[in-house]
């Protein structure tokens, strides 16, 4: 997947942040869905319990299955798979995208350590390289 710049509605960012605002210190991530070609929700995804001391958020198994299952029902497809840290300007490794089952896929990380501010990133993984993807946000939707 080779994309250089991608459109998210504010909506959706504001859930992607107030999910990571809601647990400043430890990592969360989830799966954000899309109908057509548009992005349209995000899916909280707990992490095994021993994440919760974890610098780096991973899914567990179990909790993905089930979003990914009610993501299918309501009749959305895999837009991007998103992540927080609790540190500013993060940029993963190869081997994390590698790691989250999604490589191709787009991430997106939510830094909260800046305040005040939404730091959101995309990252896509193209022949082993994590390239930046560049976020907008648009009013409506």
């Amino acid at each position: 997947m080779k994309q250089e710049n991608v459109i998210l509605p504010r909506k959706l960012v504001m859930q992607l942040l107030t999910h990571a605002q809601f647990h400043p210190e430890t990592p969360v991530g989830g799966v954000i869905g899309m109908q057509g070609e548009d992005p349209v929700r995000a899916w909280a995804v707990a992490g095994p319990e021993e994440s919760t001391t974890r610098k780096r958020f991973e899914f567990d198994g179990a909790s993905l299955d089930r979003a990914l299952h009610d993501m299918d029902i309501a009749g959305e497809k895999i837009f991007a798979v998103y992540f927080s840290s609790p540190e500013p300007n993060v940029r993963p490794a190869a081997a994390d995208l590698k790691r989250s089952g999604f490589s191709s896929t787009l991430h997106l990380l939510v830094s909260l350590g800046t305040r005040g501010v939404l730091e959101l990133a995309g990252w896509v993984l193209v022949d082993d390289e994590v390239l930046p993807v560049e976020i907008g946000i648009r009013e409506s939707g």
